[in-house]
This record gives structure tokens, sequence and C-alpha cells, in this order.
């Protein structure tokens, strides 16, 4: 496994160089499609109002802790409790837009680089450039 996840057949295991080279044309990819952008984003923004809610609570919390209500400990333990919930909602929102918008786009690369491979799920087609046997979708 490399770096990253892996977003094809496991069995195609590139160098760093032909990685990072990848990646480099799948980014510019995505970047072109307005579709892939725009949806890579607004997943990526599904947290941001949990995001302000936090804040505000960290700041009222910090204005009730400034006046002596709060214990020091209380006020971490609470702030960090509170930010567990929205990291794993953020977290769960970029896999989703990882794997809806920039998936895509790097399987995209690859067929441009040479290596066929099934748009829809990452399967190495060989030579055949038919029907992938995994999903169905036709190359």
């Amino acid at each position: 496994m490399g770096w990253l996840p892996d977003l094809a057949d496991p069995t195609f295991r590139p160098g760093w160089r032909e990685q990072v080279r990848l990646h480099w044309v799948a980014n510019v990819i995505m970047l072109r499609s307005w579709h892939h952008t725009v949806g890579f984003i607004l997943w990526s923004l599904i947290a941001l109002p949990g995001w302000l809610m936090w804040a505000w609570f960290f700041l009222f919390l910090a204005a009730v802790a400034a006046k002596g209500s709060l214990a020091t400990g209380a006020f971490i333990a609470t702030t960090a409790l509170g930010l567990i919930p929205i990291l794993a909602i953020q977290h769960m929102a970029f896999v989703v837009a990882f794997r809806r918008h920039y998936a895509p786009c790097y399987r995209m690369a690859m067929n441009r680089a040479g290596t066929p491979v099934c748009e829809g799920c990452g399967h190495l087609l060989g030579q055949s450039r038919a029907a992938c046997p995994e999903c169905g979708r036709v190359a």
C-alpha cells in the first residue's frame, strides 16, 4: 500500500514517482472539472455548522472559565469531548468526497498513463479494455 489508500486494484503497485505523477495528473483532472471540484468542496464543508457551533460553545466555556465558575480540567475535557463528534463527521465527509470525486479522477489519470482500469471500480482491465468483470461498466 502506498502513502494514500488504494484507488485502484491492489495488484497495481506503481513506484513512488509514478504515484506522484498519477496524483498530479488526477489533481489537474479534478480541478478542470467543476463537477468534481464543487462536489469535493461541498462534501468537505458538511461539518462546517458543527465547527461553528463548537467555536461558539468554546468561547462560551472560556468566558465561564474566566469568571472562575469552571475548573481548568473540566474546561479541557468538555472542549475535547465536544470536538470528537465533529472530527468524526469531518473525517467521514472527507472519505465520501475522496471516493466520489477524487478516485474517478485518479482512475482517469491511470487510463491516460496507459494502464487500462475501470473508471467505476478501479479494477485492472488488462489489454482487452472490454466491460469490467467486477462492476460491468463498459470501458
